[in-house]
């Protein structure tokens, strides 16, 4: 086995170039067996498989698995894998694997969440995670929102970004439109204008409007929701973080889903 030992390897800077282009290429970044194991029971295509000798060493039966799944990887030092990893401390295996194509269908769900100029990783990554929590069906981002093939995001997200459906630089106007138009409900968020959440009964299908962490989503979003939303806190603290906010609020969402669901079909 030919171990690649220089960082002015070929293929290396290759693999690097990549890295660095990674929300131009539309590529994920995975570091760590986890994450890996995860991708190959999704079935991501992978572009590489990069992977230290000492973890080839260590961890046989991952190498096994790879080997029966017919995957191919690239041998090089721990030096080398530092050289690629995005982390301080590298994990000893890591790959890069293609987007999947979604079919964009709005007809179809109950909950959908538009982020609107979100500009923190580890904020899109945990929302990434508390959506697939609770049945969000799509997720879109505005043009100018931070990337969610950002490295920290997919860490953050612990996996889900590969897990759930998303579109990425969106009109945020013309997609709003686009959801009145199909008669979806539309709610936003107003820490200070806003109803209770409390006091929202939720119709379905519907979209969830969160926006940046220091401004929220703007008042002329706010002009084409149907409601806003605000969750009830002391007075003494000014807002919530914006993923803790989704999350509250998604929590409410979905119990209210289940809640006609259960109604429908008769649990009532």
């Amino acid at each position: 086995m030919l171990i690649i030992s220089s960082r002015q390897n070929q293929k290396i800077k290759e693999i690097r170039k990549l890295i660095n282009k990674s929300k131009k290429e539309r590529i994920f970044l995975l570091e760590g067996t986890k994450i890996i194991k995860e991708a190959l029971d999704l079935d991501y295509e992978f572009i590489y498989l990069v992977i230290s000798s000492d973890y080839i060493e260590k961890n046989k039966a991952m190498i096994s698995l790879l080997e029966k799944k017919g995957l191919s990887f690239i041998p090089v030092t721990s030096d080398v894998l530092s050289y690629l990893s995005k982390l301080e401390t590298q994990p000893g295996i890591l790959g890069l694997i293609r987007e999947k194509k979604y079919h964009e269908d709005i007809n179809r769900g109950n909950i959908f969440l538009l982020i609107d100029e979100l500009q923190d990783p580890g904020n899109l990554g945990t929302i990434f995670r508390i959506a697939q929590g609770f049945s969000v069906d799509t997720i879109y981002l505005s043009k100018n929102s931070v990337s969610p093939f950002n490295p920290k995001v997919i860490r953050a997200s612990m996996g889900a970004v590969l897990r759930i459906k998303f579109f990425d630089e969106i009109d945020t106007r013309k997609k709003i439109q686009e959801f009145r138009d199909s008669g979806i409900k539309i709610y936003g968020t107003d820490p200070h204008k806003g109803k209770n959440l409390n006091e929202i009964k939720f119709d379905f299908p519907l979209v969830l409007i969160v926006g940046n962490e220091s401004r929220g989503i703007s008042d002329e979003i706010k002009k084409f929701t149907h409601e806003n939303i605000r969750i009830p806190i002391e007075k003494k603290l000014d807002s919530l973080n914006v993923a803790v906010a989704t999350g509250i609020i998604l929590y409410e969402i979905k119990n209210k889903l289940i809640r006609r669901n259960d109604e429908q079909t008769g649990y009532y």
